[in-house]
């Protein structure tokens, strides 16, 4: 609209200009009236002509002006617009970044329980070797404690038979002095 303004201000300034060319001498084309009175009516014709010419100027400046409020207010409009989409926006990147940033953290806590899950799995995996080892150990023990046990037995089952004989033997060895005796006793009697 700027545009179509400053082209009617041209036009009206160059048509000014070419009414005030052609009052001053003229082209120099067929004589004009060089008489008083048609002088006088020629000046009234082109002063008329000049205040139109003013007041298409002042109307194309009104009109300019009013334009340029209307520019100047639909650039407001449009401030006013883009500060409030950009405020919008700079809403919703704090939104999403704090959304963003709330699942960072949730995925941060999530992944050390899940690395202290595998810490505890890979320590387990790590101590069955150890487990067996020692299971291994311990079963080696317990069958050298049960050997021991049983040759303990066995030593005592003896040592009980060995004692159990010689006792047997001077019972046996008592009895037969006794019986020798008796009959001694038995003989002299």
């Amino acid at each position: 609209m700027t545009r179509r303004i400053r082209l009617r201000l041209t036009r009206a300034s160059g048509m000014l200009a070419v009414l005030v060319a052609f009052s001053c001498g003229g082209c120099g084309g067929e004589p004009q009236n060089q008489t008083i009175p048609g002088l006088q009516e020629q000046t009234k014709v082109q002063q008329e002509q000049i205040k139109e010419l003013k007041q298409q100027v002042a109307g194309l400046k009104n009109e300019k002006v009013a334009v340029d409020q209307a520019g100047q207010a639909r650039i407001e409009d449009i401030k006013r617009e883009y500060e409030e989409r950009q405020a919008n926006a700079e809403e919703l990147h704090r939104s999403k970044l704090a959304q963003l940033e709330s699942e960072i953290s949730n995925l941060r806590l999530e992944l050390g329980s899940v690395q202290r899950e595998k810490i505890a799995l890979q320590e387990l995996l790590e101590r069955e070797p150890r487990i067996e080892a020692a299971n291994s150990t311990r079963r080696g023990y317990d069958t050298i404690v049960f050997g021991v046990m049983i040759a303990a037995l066995i030593a005592m089952l003896l040592f009980v038979v060995y004692r159990y004989r010689s006792v047997q033997d001077r019972l046996n060895l008592l009895t037969m002095q006794q019986a020798s005796e008796l009959r001694r006793i038995g003989a002299r009697s």
